[in-house]
């Protein structure tokens, strides 16, 4: 982990996301560039495997231009060849951006594990659309699950600009997400065990049915 944010040791504000570039919705792209505008000197950086593509590039950078963001405000990169390389590269953005309304899941997990912070907008009753509350929430971080678009902004505005607590979670964040309930696998497959036992418990009531004693005359009867 890089323990100075990444704005102390680049001149910046960096906002970033490596999730699928799929998770990029039309929404997101908005409420990103409404977060852009409201930090005026920040930058955004995106890497996807998608993002290796030109066009691709080219067609991300005019989604993000008809909401007024300029093409230089934007970094894209494609994927690393390594799974270090992809990780070390955390160290580059202050402040993780979930998607919506399908937030990640991977992701969310790797950058919460390199230190950085994740704000995620928490949907309605999906939990494609809640899992990064979830995961926040297990590493006691419910402050960074907003409920409106404004809000999301807004958090991910103050948290950007809070170097002090972005250099207190590069140092603290991994350990806490290590000794929390999300990476603690006996209570959770104990908590499974539980489940499942009162599935079984509360099943549908078995009727035992008697049955009559046949009648001297019936084939039974009879056979037996």
């Amino acid at each position: 982990v890089v323990l100075r944010p990444a704005q102390e040791s680049y001149g910046c504000i960096t906002f970033g996301c490596f999730n699928n570039l799929a998770k990029v919705s039309t929404q997101t792209i908005r409420i990103w560039s409404q977060l852009l505008r409201e930090v005026p000197d920040a930058r955004l950086f995106l890497k996807s495997k998608a993002l290796a593509c030109s066009e691709v590039q080219d067609k991300f950078r005019r989604a993000f231009a008809s909401y007024g963001i300029d093409s230089s405000r934007l970094d894209l990169s494609g994927l690393q060849p390594q799974t270090g390389s992809h990780l070390q590269m955390y160290s580059l953005i202050d402040v993780a951006l979930d998607t919506l309304p399908y937030a990640g899941t991977t992701t969310t997990c790797e950058a919460l594990y390199m230190g950085v912070p994740v704000v995620t907008l928490k949907g309605r009753g999906i939990h494609a659309q809640n899992v990064g509350a979830s995961l926040l929430t297990a590493v006691q971080l419910a402050d960074l699950v907003t409920e409106t678009e404004g809000e999301f902004v807004q958090q991910a505005a103050s948290c950007a600009r809070n170097v002090a607590r972005l250099a207190a979670l590069r140092a603290g964040l991994r350990t806490r997400m290590l000794r929390s309930v999300l990476c603690d696998g006996p209570r959770h497959v104990a908590r499974l065990e539980r489940l499942y036992a009162n599935l079984v418990g509360s099943g549908p009531t078995r009727v035992e049915h008697k049955e009559e004693a046949p009648s001297p005359s019936s084939p039974v009867a009879e056979v037996q």
